[in-house]
């Protein structure tokens, strides 16, 4: 369902604030209503469970969770996922998100991987937060004219793709040198 403004956003009696270094609560549940909504459809498939339990495994080694305490019910499992997803501190809600288009692509293909991350993009414009996804990974946002080039030269298979692709991962992980140097050698690679 697409997001929409209402009565009180033209109106600014909600005001939604510029969220540079956190997430509303507000923002955080919208973002895990479109998670858990992917995980509900996985889980009314013929292998969903496994899957589920796949994706509860992911999550636990990346967050430093002990395995022998992943759930081993569906249920018990989307409490605890729901409790860490909570739990987290902003930039780490950002690494789920990263996390979780890498666990639908994985299980569902790249179409609704993209459809997954788009929404969450879409999701955290609408609350003002600075960030989005271009490619697989969560940057400071560009403009949609920018973003479209990216992922256009992402989406092909020659040199400025890997260096452009390299150059968007030291953007999320803030390495900026490495991306800055990145970026010049897909433009140098464009140009041989």
């Amino acid at each position: 369902m697409p997001l929409e403004k209402h009565f009180s956003d033209y109106y600014n009696y909600e005001s939604h604030s510029l969220q540079h270094e956190d997430i509303t609560d507000f923002t955080r549940n919208k973002l895990w209503n479109i998670i858990y909504e992917f995980f509900r459809l996985l889980m009314e498939e013929e292998y969903g469970k496994d899957e589920f339990f796949h994706a509860m495994e992911i999550y636990w080694d990346h967050f430093g969770l002990r395995i022998t305490r992943l759930p081993k019910s569906t249920n018990t499992g989307f409490l605890e996922l729901e409790k860490l997803f909570s739990s987290l501190k902003w930039y780490k809600v950002f690494d789920f998100l990263e996390i979780t288009g890498k666990i639908v692509e994985m299980l569902r293909g790249k179409s609704e991987s993209d459809s997954f991350k788009a929404r969450c993009s879409a999701c955290l414009r609408y609350h003002n937060a600075p960030y989005g996804f271009v490619g697989e990974y969560i940057v400071p946002m560009m403009n949609e004219f920018e973003k479209y080039s990216v992922e256009t030269v992402i989406e092909q298979d020659n040199g400025a793709s890997y260096h452009l692709e390299i150059a968007l991962k030291n953007l999320s992980e803030r390495k900026n040198s490495e991306c800055v140097r990145e970026a010049i050698l897909a433009v140098e690679a464009t140009l041989s």
